[in-house]
Formats: structure tokens, C-alpha cells, sequence
């Protein structure tokens, strides 16, 4: 039953990714590349402040609900009470600081951006929810949450389209009402748990805070490391070249997959290594292995990217070759360090991926600050690109001081590891043949 599970969760993940990749090709064509800059300036300031401010309360919330099963009332109840005192909070916050990520934006912006502010409450609510769903194990429940907003995302955009309506402004109006409709059927969900007499408990307050403040440093570094440039390209940058940067990043969206597919494999993988004892340089070996399959693929879509873009985007997004071939080595490093905070959790060490990431960090602010003003969306991509490998190179650093794995091992490939990980295709590709 896991087994099916965990394929149904893998399957929703890649169709939430379709959905995503297709949805953006379309608004990009449509919107253009200043459209699609004011749309991402509308949207991003509430993505930080939730990252920031849940204060890793979902995670915490996940590993209680699956530890505690009698006392997911109080559970629920006291997140959900944490969520409305949450969003009194960063709302307020979010007027303030929106007029000077904004200031280079039309005043029209500005004030979508202000309404867009409350779908922080309703996406603290469902991000509690789900939480809770995802420690008891309702796999099924959480897979329809998640797949709600691509879905109802790339249909709203179609039916404004077919209405000749496609603004910034009615997408975020369609926004705000599915953060909304996913809000109440997460709520349904909780109900049909038949949790019982919902409460809020102070204790559960404290034991929260205490688990999710381990928790968030490192999470938290890592999706500021993925969003901070956006946020800092539009306090500095026209809204054309914001959404030169957007397109430059979704177009290398596809090594997700392989970070994503590798990250799954490696975590069980590793704890399995460690707990039969088995020599700890078959480690090294897997992800050399990885690393082939990520230069593969790096390859491929480097060779598509200038035909790539113009036409799944549009002409008019040509300009976003020369950053997107700088995320596209970026991306390289993302995957790499990725992995490897995934060895890090198997070999019980999470703490070094956490520390890596908070480094890189302080790489992406300092970068942004003296890069952005200077070179535009090149100087942003040429600062995520030294961030990752920064934080790649902390990781294999810490793996050589606490776990003896060389960083000579881990890199350097073998004929061997190109061999084993060309196999499988041209069996396939035999196969196929016959």
C-alpha cells in the first residue's frame, strides 16, 4: 500500500510540474515580459513572508501529528488559532515593506500587490492543514490540495484569456479565490478526519515553536536562496527585466526533476548503507552516478535553450538566453548540493546541509546587493550560481572532516560510473529497437 502511495504522490508531483511548466509558457506569451514582471512583484512578497514567518511550524506540525495521533485536536486547533495571530503580523508588514520592493512598478501594481497580502492568512491555514494531513498519512488528501491551485491556476488563465481579460490584476483576483477554495476543502479534509472537539493549547504553542525553530534555518535558507533574487530584481529593476529573469528561470526548470528524482532515491538509499554497514564509498559511487545523468540532461537543455526559449515563450524573451544559460550552470549546482544534503540527512548529519545552506545565503545577499545595481539580470544569475556552489562546496567539505568521503570521490568521475548510468538507455533504446 505505500508502495502505490508514494507512486500516486510521485505522479501528482510530476503532473503539478506539467501544469506549472505550461502555465507559465502561456502567461509569458501572453503577458509579456513586462506583464509577466508585474505579475511575479504582485506575488512574491506574500511567498516570503510565509517562508519567514511560519517559523517552521509545518514540519513541526507533521512530525507531532504522526507521533501523537490522540492529541491531533489540540493540534490542529492550536495551528490554526497560530496561523490568524501569524498573519495579523506579517500583513501588516507586508503593506509596509510592498511600496519598496515595488517602487520602480505602476501604482497599479502596487495596489494589487496590497490585496494579494491577504492570501497570507488562507495560505498559513492550509499549510497547517496540509501539514497535519501529511502526518496522518493522508496521502490521498494532500495530493488533492496540492494539485488544486496548478489546476485551477492554468484554468483561470485560459478562461481570462478565452474573455479577453488576461490582466495582472484578474489573475490575482482568480488567485486570491483559489487560496480560498483550497483553504475550505483543506478544512473539509480535516473534517472528514473526524478529529473530534477541536481546541487551542498553549503547550502545543511552545512544543511547536521549539521543533520548528530547528527546523527553519536551514529550510528557510534554502528558499530564500531560491527567491531572493526575484524579490531583489524588483525593487531594482524594471518589470520587463523581471520577467526576463522569470522565463530565464523557469527554463531550466526541468533539472528540478532530476534534483527532485535523485533527492527521493538517495535519502533511503543512504540510511540503508549506513544501517547494514556496508562500505560508506558506494555513496560516493551513487552520486557520481547522478552526476552523469545531471550532466546529461544539462547538456541536452543547454543545446535547446536558445530555440527552446523564443518558441515555448516568445520572441519577445529572447533577451533571457544569456541569464538562463548562467542559471542552467547554476542549476548544476543546485542539483549537486541538493543530493548531497540528502546524504547528509541519511548519515544523520543534517545540521552541516542546514549550516551550508545559511551560508550560501549570506553569498546571495551580499552578491545581490553589489551585482544587481551593476549588471542587471546577469548579475543576479552570476550570484545564485556562486551561492550553490558555495553551499556545495561547505557540504563536501563537512562529508570529508565528519564522515572521511573525499571530495575527490565524490567528483572525479570513473569510466565505470558513465558506463553504468549509459546502460539502462541503450537497453532500452535495444529493446525498443527489437
Amino acid at each position: 500500500m505505500s508502495h502505490i502511495l508514494a507512486a500516486r504522490a510521485t505522479s501528482t508531483n510530476v503532473l503539478i510540474l506539467l501544469f506549472n511548466l505550461i502555465n507559465g509558457a502561456l502567461l509569458a506569451r501572453w503577458l509579456g515580459p513586462v506583464g509577466r514582471g508585474e505579475l511575479l512583484g504582485v506575488m512574491i512578497a506574500p511567498i516570503l513572508l510565509v517562508t519567514v514567518g511560519s517559523l517552521g511550524l509545518a514540519p513541526a506540525a507533521t512530525y507531532y501529528a504522526a507521533l501523537r495521533p490522540s492529541d491531533r485536536p489540540a493540534l490542529f486547533g492550536t495551528l490554526q488559532v497560530l496561523a490568524i495571530l501569524q498573519a495579523a503580523i506579517l500583513v501588516p508588514v507586508g503593506y509596509l515593506v510592498l511600496p519598496l520592493v515595488l517602487r520602480r512598478f505602476d501604482e497599479s501594481v502596487l495596489t494589487t500587490g496590497q490585496w494579494f497580502l491577504w492570501t497570507i492568512p488562507l495560505g498559513l491555514s492550509t499549510l497547517y492543514s496540509v501539514a497535519v494531513l501529511t502526518g496522518a498519512y493522508k496521502i490521498n488528501s494532500v495530493n488533492l490540495l496540492n494539485a488544486i491551485m496548478p489546476v485551477g491556476y492554468l484554468s483561470a488563465t485560459l478562461f481570462l484569456a478565452g474573455m479577453h481579460a488576461l490582466t495582472v490584476k484578474n489573475i490575482a483576483l482568480f488567485q486570491i479565490l483559489m487560496n480560498l477554495v483550497v483553504t475550505i476543502v483543506a478544512a473539509v479534509c480535516i473534517i472528514r478526519m473526524r478529529l473530534g472537539h477541536l481546541r487551542a493549547e498553549r503547550r502545543f504553542a511552545r512544543t511547536l515553536f521549539s521543533y520548528g525553530s530547528k527546523s527553519h534555518l536551514g529550510s528557510l535558507g534554502q528558499t530564500l536562496n531560491l527567491r531572493f533574487d526575484q524579490a531583489i530584481l524588483a525593487g531594482f529593476l524594471s518589470a520587463r527585466d523581471v520577467g526576463l529573469y522569470v522565463v530565464a528561470v523557469n527554463s531550466i526548470s526541468p533539472l528540478q526533476a532530476v534534483s527532485q528524482a535523485g533527492r527521493a532515491v538517495f535519502v533511503a538509499r543512504v540510511v540503508e548503507i549506513v544501517k547494514t554497514g556496508r562500505d560508506r564509498r558506494s555513496i560516493a559511487a551513487m552520486y557520481r552516478q547522478f552526476a552523469v545523468a545531471l550532466g546529461a540532461a544539462s547538456i541536452l537543455l543547454g543545446l535547446a535553450l536558445p530555440l527552446a526559449i523564443p518558441a515555448i515563450f516568445g520572441n519577445t524573451f529572447r533577451d533571457s538566453v544569456p541569464s538562463a544559460y548562467l542559471l542552467l550552470v547554476a542549476g548544476v549546482g543546485y542539483s549537486l548540493k541538493d543530493v548531497l544534503s540528502a546524504i547528509l540527512q541519511g548519515l544523520e548529519d543534517p545540521w552541516q546541509s542546514s549550516r551550508a545552506e545559511l551560508i550560501g545565503l549570506l553569498v546571495t545577499v551580499t552578491g545581490l546587493a553589489v551585482c544587481v545595481p551593476a549588471f542587471g539580470i546577469l548579475g543576479a544569475a552570476l550570484v545564485s550560481l556562486l551561492s550553490y556552489f558555495t553551499s556545495l562546496l561547505v557540504q563536501l567539505r563537512a562529508l570529508s572532516r565528519r564522515h572521511s568521503i573525499r571530495p575527490s570521490e565524490m567528483l572525479i568521475l570513473r569510466r565505470a560510473d558513465i558506463d553504468r548510468a549509459a546502460r539502462p538507455i541503450f537497453s532500452r533504446l535495444s529493446t525498443m529497437w527489437r
